[in-house]
């Protein structure tokens, strides 16, 4: 029974933004369960732990929780097929492991389709962020778009601040992709403000501000981005963005930024091999040069 208690909670803080709590209920549930998958809750468990890293931006970790589960013992399929992949899938996109992450996307799709099921509940509601993170990648951005305002309306229609932000977070970068720079402001205005009313502790603010960096850097404005870059969290991505922000003030400090660097994730190496080369565009180039890495 300690189990289910701890993994309602975990839901319900995740509902409220409280990615910690979220995280270590889940984990809490996980030790009271230990190695039994018999009951739906069991196997739900080490999910929601994974789904609360990813929430919080902490992908790899994510993606290695779910790596040390026993995926072919779980025996309910909802779990085993959506919610598993749902959360594999998102990690997948956000380290540019694209293929792999269209296919645990299909294989959720077919099975959901087999069922007569639709992704409109909120418990889909990391499949469908994850379904438009690939989307943003192939340059299918309405698509995109429309499938996280869906989305956003289950959640809020749900109250819950966790998978609001989680959705309107990719909604931003689909926007700062589009060019639609004012409206990715506007999202990141109003996130900003339910997180205050709903959970100022949030752990979800590190993934807020990464967003507003991006924006701000694609916007021009590198000076305001470097003081919301400060307050992120060490990390390849505040390499990576601090790397950005040198570019028009600072090209030559950017290859120092990324001396130190040190992923095996794609997109990052992908952005990092981009920016060592950008120091001198920049000097070939316009004083004024804008640069649009991968979101």
């Amino acid at each position: 029974m300690r189990g289910e208690v701890q993994l309602l909670s975990a839901c319900l803080a995740g509902a409220m933004a409280d990615t910690a709590g979220m995280i270590a209920a889940a984990r809490s549930a996980v030790a009271a369960f230990g190695d039994d998958y018999t009951a739906n809750s069991h196997q739900l468990a080490p999910v929601v732990v994974a789904r609360g890293l990813l929430w919080e931006g902490r992908t790899e970790e994510a993606a290695a929780e779910l790596a040390r589960l026993r995926v072919g013992d779980m025996p309910n399929d909802m779990i085993r097929e959506v919610s598993f992949r749902a959360v594999r899938a998102g990690a997948a996109a956000r380290q540019g492991h694209m293929h792999e992450a269209a296919a645990d996307l299909e294989g959720a799709r077919r099975f959901l389709e087999s069922r007569g099921a639709t992704t409109t509940a909120l418990s889909h509601l990391t499949l469908v962020v994850a379904q438009a993170g690939v989307l943003l990648e192939q340059g299918e951005l309405a698509q995109a778009r429309d499938l996280l305002l869906r989305a956003e309306a289950v959640a809020s229609g749900r109250a819950s601040t966790g998978g609001l932000t989680h959705a309107r977070l990719q909604r931003c970068a689909v926007d700062v992709r589009a060019g639609q720079i004012d409206s990715a402001f506007d999202i990141l205005h109003r996130t900003r403000a339910q997180l205050r009313a709903v959970n100022p502790e949030s752990g979800l603010w590190p993934e807020v501000n990464r967003a507003h960096a991006r924006t701000l850097l694609v916007a021009g404005d590198a000076e305001s981005a470097e003081a919301v870059i400060r307050q992120l969290p060490p990390s390849a991505d505040r390499t990576l963005l601090a790397a950005w922000s040198f570019l028009e003030r600072r090209p030559t400090q950017v290859a120092r930024a990324l001396g130190a660097l040190s992923t095996g994730q794609p997109r990052s190496a992908l952005e990092r091999r981009i920016l060592d080369d950008l120091p001198r565009t920049v000097r070939n180039h316009r004083p004024r040069f804008r640069v649009h890495l991968p979101q």
